[in-house]
């Protein structure tokens, strides 16, 4: 990938889906509770005509609201590495109650299901010679098993967060360029326009992801207390001329990546809403 000098504007192709949805996102990207919900819609977008503010080079770990930046090497990626989420119910909407801004308490809410995601090695996934790219694979699996494991192949170097697709037993969706989840260094302020193509068993989608980080500030789940960035994405998916939006909100910590992650219900048109077709919030973790 070129980096582009002084603007940061770069031209890449974009990610994974959350409703198409159903379906993913990414990641990312992001999901998997069934193409209904797709973690991977944080994980799973590529970058066209991206425009983001040039951000001072400061560590991850400063003072809330100081312009702290989230690098390459603030994801943790290694084989070993778990997230463990609470989720809700397929087809059952939660209540939400969060802002832009932040503080985010998000200590409550649905529990019904558990998203598991950890690093795997490549060789384990199934499809894996489709991504010959992939330099990493991120498994999610759901209890209780509703659908089957899902493998997402990524790549992470210090410009950017690369996906290309994801994939399953029965399953195979690929990008037709390499999707970016975020651009580095990232800061509060960072714009990007995404644009890409997933076709799975033939079906061909267009997606246009807006995204934008919008805040560093405290952010409270289950598995405790952290400084997080917030990453908003506008995620609108065309196919056979039909189009919906969607508004997908993920909480990235440093060292320890996404800790939740809020889906608005298909076609909501307010960036803040009460009602969210999907809700992650990071209960364990080892990072």
């Amino acid at each position: 990938m070129k980096k582009i000098a002084s603007s940061r504007t770069i031209t890449a192709v974009c990610l994974p889906v959350l409703v198409i949805l159903l379906s993913i996102m990414l990641v990312l990207v992001v999901s998997d509770c069934g193409s209904t919900q797709d973690e991977s819609h944080l994980m799973d977008r590529a970058l066209i005509d991206t425009v983001a503010q040039p951000a001072p080079l400061v560590n991850a770990g400063a003072a809330v609201g100081s312009g702290a930046v989230l690098n390459a090497a603030s994801l943790p990626f290694e084989v070993g590495a778990k997230l463990v989420f609470a989720a809700n119910s397929t087809g059952s909407p939660a209540r939400v109650d969060f802002d832009l801004e932040g503080p985010w308490d998000l200590t409550r809410g649905p529990s019904a299901l558990t998203l598991t995601m950890a690093p795997v090695d490549k060789s384990d996934a199934p499809h894996a010679d489709r991504f010959p790219d992939a330099t990493m694979v991120v498994r999610s699996s759901w209890k209780p098993a509703l659908v089957e494991d899902k493998y997402i192949f990524q790549d992470l170097d210090a410009e950017s967060w690369l996906s290309y697709g994801n994939a399953g037993a029965d399953r195979l969706v690929v990008f037709s360029q390499p999707s970016h989840a975020l651009i580095f260094p990232a800061a509060v302020g960072d714009r990007w326009v995404d644009i890409y193509q997933q076709t799975e068993d033939g079906r061909v989608t267009d997606i246009r992801a807006e995204n934008r980080i919008v805040a560093y500030n405290t952010l409270e789940v289950p598995a405790g207390r952290f400084d997080a960035f917030l990453l908003q994405t506008r995620v609108t998916a065309t196919s056979d001329n039909d189009s919906v939006s969607t508004w997908d909100y993920v909480w990235l910590v440093p060292g320890i990546g996404r800790a939740a992650e809020i889906v608005s219900l298909p076609g909501e048109k307010d960036e803040v809403f009460g009602k969210a077709f999907s809700v992650y919030r990071l209960q364990d973790y080892n990072a």
